[in-house]
């Protein structure tokens, strides 16, 4: 690597390392050098000591210059990673190298293919978070890729963006994320209404983002009202007022987001019953007046149109 790679790197465990040995861990294996030795070369880093500074150079710029600076080192960090944005992607080798991984996003990775989404499904990698870019040129994720991340049992986080090829079949696959909190369902335009009956089996969904799902209208909405959501986004839908009655059943519901709906203020005075609601922004929305915004703005909420 360059002088100045290796430097920042060297700088960054000298850093860490002189709190390990100044301030051990409680219970943990002393890191200080055995009495007599004078060489304080890098050699003595043990990986423990190497890890805790992974840790904190993790999402920094200097996590590249450490990997660069031996084999050992990047084995060390390569063992440690836990969240990954690559622009090509071979799962095989990523499963292998990462198996600390918890965050992947692939939106920059065009060679992405159902059969990847296989392998990280059957790996013993732990994912938290997915999220997945289609390319509108040429769609590859597909109901079969949906089956895979269906089995990704620890997810919590799941973003399929302009996924053009799912619908609603693949959709059942979903149910079976127990431990899903996040779904974003951003520009899946062949999705209806029926294929969000699949998320009832989410007991834990808090958060779901529908912009962009051009067929979903009100009915839809009755199905996810069962949901114990606390955001929402909706744009570009067939939803109507008759829509924001379902939703003023959402009692939990924190946060609203409206973007070129065909909305009135009839519509979102229905949402007045939502204590808990803090955040409703209303974009595009030409329908929508002030005199509606005041209404439900009344206990205290941030209202943007």
């Amino acid at each position: 690597p360059a002088p100045s790679q290796t430097t920042q790197a060297w700088s960054a465990c000298a850093t860490v390392a002189g709190q390990c040995v100044v301030s051990p861990r409680a219970g943990s294996r002393s890191t200080a050098l055995p009495e007599g030795v004078q060489n304080l070369s890098w050699a003595w880093l043990v990986d423990g000591i190497l890890q805790q500074v992974v840790q904190c150079l993790s999402g920094h710029s200097r996590l590249q210059a450490f990997r660069l600076t031996c084999r050992h080192w990047k084995a060390v960090a390569d063992q440690n990673v836990r969240q990954l944005a690559p622009s090509s992607l071979k799962p095989k080798d990523l499963v292998l190298l990462f198996p600390q991984l918890q965050v992947l996003e692939l939106v920059q990775c065009r060679n992405v293919r159902n059969r990847d989404l296989f392998v990280l499904a059957q790996s013993a990698v732990q994912l938290r978070c997915l999220t997945l870019g289609d390319d509108t040129n040429k769609p590859w994720v597909t109901n079969r890729g949906l089956s895979s991340i269906g089995r990704m049992a620890s997810l919590t986080s799941l973003a399929l963006h302009d996924c053009n090829s799912i619908t609603n079949n693949g959709m059942a696959a979903l149910g079976g994320l127990r431990q899903l909190a996040s779904l974003s369902l951003r520009g899946c335009r062949k999705l209806t209404n029926n294929g969000l009956e699949a998320l009832q089996a989410n007991s834990s969904l808090t958060s779901l983002n529908l912009h962009g799902c051009k067929r979903i209208s009100d009915t839809g909405l009755a199905v996810v009202s069962s949901l114990p959501l606390q955001a929402l986004s909706l744009g570009l839908t067939r939803v109507k007022d008759a829509g924001l009655a379902h939703l003023a059943r959402l009692s939990q519901l924190t946060e609203l987001h409206c973007t070129a709906e065909e909305l009135t203020d009839a519509g979102v005075r229905q949402l007045s019953s939502l204590s808990r609601l803090a955040t409703l922004a209303l974009r595009e929305c030409c329908e929508v007046t002030g005199d509606a915004l005041l209404v439900s703005s009344s206990g205290g909420r941030h209202m943007s149109g």
